[in-house]
């Protein structure tokens, strides 16, 4: 996940302080077998920098299990019949 954000144009020794709000639901990743969107309990580090050869800060944040389900909304509502070669 790549969150963004720009300061305005800034003069020489200028600087602006910058919020991103990351929620539990930005880290999840989509398992198709449980239809649900999962957060893997951990650790998560967050690089902030000029650029990705330029990190000038590494912050933490812990998070805990979370599952969220959805409707499987792509599966056959009828039995099908698959062909074989």
């Amino acid at each position: 996940m790549v969150l963004y954000a720009k300061t305005r144009q800034l003069k020489p020794g200028e600087s602006e302080t910058l919020t991103l709000t990351v929620k539990a639901a930005d880290l999840a990743s989509f398992d198709e077998s449980a239809s649900a969107w999962v957060v893997t309990a951990g650790e998560y580090q967050f690089l902030v920098g000029a650029s990705s050869h330029d990190i000038r800060a590494i912050l933490t944040a812990e998070a805990k299990a979370q599952q969220t389900k959805v409707n499987n909304v792509l599966k056959p509502q009828v039995q099908m019949n698959l062909l074989k070669r």
